[in-house]
């Protein structure tokens, strides 16, 4: 006799669900049957949370066309023929399934690259258009000259707290920029405009939000941590000095609330 895979009962394809670490195995899970994307869908609230934790990763690799890309799956130890598009573009930063790309006018833009899949149809909201952060300060050292003519070096890392469309609420986008290496952030759902840490803050070359906290690594290998506030952010605090030898190196993880040398 046949198995009625279609007509299992919903807990148990919620508890299948549960069980599916990559984003790629959900999105086939979801397309089985009508009965199963029926489930998925129902589950995407709480599979937005799942994707707070850390995910395996999937590589982008250049093909022989230009502007023109592969997604590698490292758990299957596959290159997935998808050929995504991004013709003339700056990654500077990738998060919960997002590119994050530097525009020209200084502007973030947030792609879904599964969308640029070449021959399918761009699906809505798989672009996200930002406002663009402030310009290079036009002195005599010639940063905004400079800035102008290479602006895909404006923002040097970008990254998300939450899916930007399944979880806008819980989402900031938060960038490194500049000639000195600040920072600002983005409330997706509330803010129209970027907000700006204190510019005595600068050379940041990392940051991390771990429990509704954000933690701060600049050149100095100092750690700074604040809280993003209903208004802007707490204050800044310093939470450990720099290391006088060079070859000390911070760790910041993820997924444990704690740092290791």
């Amino acid at each position: 006799m046949d198995s009625d895979w279609a007509g299992l009962p919903q807990h148990l394809l919620d508890s299948v669900v549960d069980r599916l670490v990559a984003q790629l195995d959900f999105a086939r899970f979801s397309i089985v049957c009508m009965s199963w994307h029926s489930v998925a869908k129902h589950n995407q609230s709480h599979r937005a949370k799942l994707l707070g934790r850390d995910q395996p990763p999937m590589l982008m690799i250049s093909t022989d066309q230009e502007g023109t890309w592969n997604l590698c799956n490292l758990m299957d130890e596959k290159v997935l023929d998808l050929q995504l598009n991004f013709l003339n573009k700056r990654f500077c930063g990738s998060s919960k399934g997002w590119v994050i790309i530097g525009e020209e006018n200084f502007a973030i833009t947030l792609l879904d690259p599964l969308s640029r899949t070449k021959g399918k149809e761009e699906k809505e909201n798989s672009i996200i258009r930002l406002p663009p952060l402030i310009s290079p300060p036009d002195d005599e050292g010639g940063a905004l000259k400079f800035f102008t003519k290479h602006y895909e070096y404006y923002v040097k890392k970008a990254t998300l707290t939450a899916d930007p469309i399944l979880n806008a609420n819980e989402c900031l986008v938060v960038v490194i920029f500049g000639y000195f290496s600040n920072m600002a952030f983005l409330r997706l759902s509330k803010d129209t405009t970027w907000t700006y840490l204190d510019k005595e803050v600068k050379g940041i070359c990392e940051v991390v939000c771990i429990e509704n906290k954000f933690y701060v690594v600049d050149h100095w290998s100092r750690i700074f941590t604040f809280d993003i506030t209903t208004q802007s952010y707490s204050d800044i605090k310093c939470v450990a000095e720099g290391f006088q030898s060079e070859t000390k190196m911070i760790c910041m993880s993820r997924s444990k609330s704690k740092f290791s040398n």
